[in-house]
C-alpha cells in the first residue's frame, strides 16, 4: 500500500528559514505575499525531484495578514492589511473547549451554525433550527470558523 501511496503522493518539509526565504522571494519577484504555510507548501513543492523549475500550482490557504508577526520577519515594510481583516484585529479572542470527540466537534459546529443536529431532512423551516448540511458543503463552514480542537488526554 506503501509504495502505491507513493506513486501518486510526495512529502517534503521546510524549515522556518526556508519557509521565510521563500516569502520575501516571492513578495519581491512576483509581489504575491504567502501566509507561512503556503510558503511551506511553495518550498515543498521546490524540492520534489523535477518540479524546482516547473509551473506549478499551490493553494494559499490564509491571507498573510493573518500571520503579521511571522510574515513581517521576511517582509518590511508590510502592505497595509485590507480594511475587513484589519477590523478583525480588534475583536475580542474566542475560544471554546471540545473533547477530543468527532460527535462533539460535529455538534458544536452545528450549534453555532444554528443547524439542528437531530435532523435528517434537508427541507429548511423559518419556524425552527435548519436541518445540517452535507458533509460537502459543512467542511467550508468548519474551515471558516477556524476550529482548533485540542485533546485534553
Amino acid at each position: 500500500m506503501l509504495h502505491k501511496a507513493q506513486q501518486d503522493f510526495a512529502a517534503a518539509r521546510a524549515t522556518t528559514s526556508e519557509v521565510l526565504a521563500a516569502i520575501k522571494k516571492h513578495y519581491d519577484e512576483d509581489h504575491y505575499l504567502f501566509c507561512p504555510h503556503s510558503a511551506c507548501g511553495v518550498v515543498a513543492a521546490e524540492k520534489q525531484a523535477g518540479l524546482a523549475n516547473s509551473r506549478m500550482v499551490v493553494l494559499a490557504t490564509a491571507h498573510a495578514g493573518k500571520f503579521y508577526d511571522n510574515v513581517q520577519k521576511a517582509v518590511q515594510p508590510l502592505p497595509p492589511l485590507p480594511e475587513l481583516l484589519q477590523a478583525v484585529q480588534t475583536l475580542p479572542m474566542r475560544a471554546t473547549d471540545l473533547p477530543c470527540n468527532l460527535e462533539a466537534c460535529k455538534a458544536f459546529v452545528y450549534e453555532e451554525c444554528g443547524f439542528d443536529s437531530g435532523s435528517s431532512s434537508s427541507s429548511s423551516s423559518s419556524k425552527g433550527p435548519r436541518a445540517p448540511p452535507s458533509p460537502v458543503v459543512l467542511l467550508p463552514v468548519v474551515l471558516a470558523l477556524g476550529l482548533m480542537f485540542y485533546s485534553s488526554t
